[in-house]
């Protein structure tokens, strides 16, 4: 009768000492832990079933909910692949700087410049706009597959300092009629 007496006072005096609190905080981080492990485990999986179908739309061409695709380590071979072969008709790549500086709005830019990639197969225009009033401050000629813009002024004037834009491009067909368009923000940068 005494060993179970002396182990129930045992066990009463475990539970408020330094020791129970020492036990108490290991296993609740080992449990921690093990639950995060298991969380990160999980979801990896599942980004990797993601990443998979992601890289299945993209070997496809599809693309997933009307958006892009991220490159990952998992379909960055892929991507490029991609990039390296022609891009559809209707498509387009812009290639473009997108901070246009100008010392006036009437003077060529120092560093604007659009270029109708090669790997595109339509011609292309473009139209400038003012995000602050919708104006129409630059519309380009005709780009030729392969043809670069740059050292243009702006059409329309901007006064100084620095102002959002939308440029708006302009796929056409053979007898230069609008196919599709694609609108990309810009910064405009005008120093006086």
């Amino acid at each position: 009768m005494a060993n179970v007496q002396d182990a129930a006072g045992k066990k009463e005096g475990y539970f408020g000492s330094v020791r129970f609190f020492k036990h108490t905080i290991i296993l609740g981080s080992f449990a921690i832990v093990v639950t995060a492990t298991v969380f990160i485990v999980l979801a990896l999986l599942r980004n990797d079933a993601v990443i998979d179908d992601l890289d299945r739309n993209l070997l496809t061409g599809e693309i997933v909910d009307g958006r892009g695709i991220l490159v990952t380590p998992g379909n960055l071979e892929e991507i490029i692949d991609r990039l390296s072969e022609p891009v559809p008709d209707g498509h387009y790549l812009t290639t473009m700087n997108l901070d246009w500086v100008f010392d006036t709005w009437d003077t060529p830019s120092r560093n604007a410049f659009v270029e109708n990639a090669t790997d595109n197969v339509r011609t292309v225009y473009f139209d400038l706009f003012l995000d602050s009033t919708g104006e129409l401050i630059y519309s380009s000629p005709f780009m030729p597959v392969g043809a670069r813009l740059e050292g243009f002024a702006l059409e329309a004037p901007v006064p100084a300092g620095e102002h959002p834009a939308t440029v708006t491009y302009h796929l056409v067909d053979d007898e230069f009629r609008n196919l599709s368009s694609l609108s990309v923000m810009v910064r405009l940068i005008i120093n006086g």
